[in-house]
């Protein structure tokens, strides 16, 4: 009988171990009867974690930076809108950087 195991606690425990550790972690699992998901969709679920703060990051710093100087009254209410729409076109370009699955 094998339980399924989470891809993202998978994901947390071989971030945090070195590479000699992560083939003994993996055997554990299967002894332990847990199925572990494929490598594969283990690293795609890291990268698309790291894109999905990557744009986290950076629309709520253009927010910031426009709220900061729309009190100030350098900005006004248009620019701020254009830069809203384009940080979240940035955003869905980078997140398109998953479909294209490089290693």
């Amino acid at each position: 009988m094998h339980h399924q195991i989470d891809s993202l606690a998978y994901t947390n425990c071989l971030r945090h171990l070195p590479p000699t550790h992560k083939l003994g972690f993996a055997a554990t699992l299967f002894i332990l009867g847990y199925a572990a998901p494929p490598l594969a969709q283990v690293a795609i679920a890291y990268r698309t974690r790291r894109i999905v703060w990557q744009n986290i990051i950076v629309a709520m710093a253009v927010k910031g930076i426009f709220i900061t100087l729309g009190a100030v009254g350098i900005a006004t209410l248009w620019e701020a809108v254009f830069a809203d729409v384009g940080v979240a076109l940035l955003a869905i370009l980078n997140a398109s950087r998953i479909l294209l699955n490089r290693k």
